[in-house]
């Protein structure tokens, strides 16, 4: 069985702040540099993870500025030897827009990835300005039934373009076309996605994600309707998709994505999808 947070399947959660009383300012803030990505600012250290884990679930939030256009990616970097020189291990998570936590909570990203005991995780990001973020994680261990749980140690990031996702055409009345975010590099069976938008007035409305894999005439559908909500103050809100995510695709078929929103969509909107296998 796969994790599903809040429920009983792991006995064990290690949180970068689990003690922390919740507010707007929840997480620990990094800064992205404009159109690079800034230093890795620590999150877990190794002697905190003290058994094997695994799955992560990742929340970025405090992006948005409004009246501007705030495109961020970040990247979750790992030191398996518990020390500081980190290396690049989730990449180019998309956060664009990533609301304050308490106004919706921002961007989620849940991953089954194995993350060995005494292992330190960092986040470092990369924005369309320079500015800051906050970002707080779970690791999850001690699984009830070992061996029932799927683990990944492999990830891929599709659609990334700049500082952001792929630009697609959004329906209105009905789903926008497909559009191509890449091919699977290896076999992948867990899935997420992201979202952003080159707009400086956002709409208070709600977009619906789908993703899918195959060809130009035959897809198989890995996420469908994932539920992203925008409001007027220029932020995004995702809930952690952990539901409806795991399918299995293999190397070399293309990843499609597609959209519709309750409204006229917003200028520039952009997805970018991830898988782990």
């Amino acid at each position: 069985m796969l994790y599903v947070p809040g429920s009983n399947d792991f006995k064990l959660q290690i949180g970068s702040h689990l003690t922390t009383r919740p507010t707007s300012n929840f997480g620990t803030t990094f800064t992205a540099a404009a159109g690079s990505y800034g230093s890795y600012v620590a999150l877990l250290a190794g002697a905190a993870v003290t058994e094997d884990c695994y799955g992560i679930l990742i929340n970025v939030n405090s992006v948005a500025t409004a009246s501007a256009v705030r495109n961020m990616l970040v990247t979750i970097g790992r030191d398996p030897s518990g020390g500081t020189s980190y290396t690049d291990w989730l990449t180019d998570l998309n956060v664009g827009n990533a609301s304050t936590y308490i106004n919706g909570g921002g961007s989620w990203y849940y991953f089954p990835m194995y993350i060995r005991a005494g292992t330190s995780l960092a986040v470092k990001g990369n924005g369309s300005s320079a500015t800051t973020g906050l970002a707080n994680i779970n690791i999850f261990g001690q699984p009830r039934n070992p061996a029932a749980i799927r683990v990944a140690t492999k990830f891929a990031s599709f659609g990334i373009s700049g500082t952001g996702g792929t630009t697609i055409t959004v329906g209105s009345t009905s789903d926008g076309a497909w559009t191509s975010l890449g091919t699977a590099p290896r076999s992948l069976w867990w899935w997420q996605m992201g979202c952003n938008a080159n707009d400086t007035s956002l709409a208070n409305q709600a977009y619906h994600l789908d993703l899918a894999a195959g060809d130009a005439s035959n897809k198989k559908i890995l996420i469908e309707n994932m539920l992203v909500t925008g409001r007027t103050t220029e932020e995004f809100n995702n809930a952690p998709l952990t539901v409806g995510c795991t399918a299995n695709v293999a190397s070399g078929r293309t990843i499609y994505a597609r959209a519709q929103s309750s409204t006229i969509a917003d200028t520039g909107f952009a997805v970018s999808a991830y898988g782990c296998g």
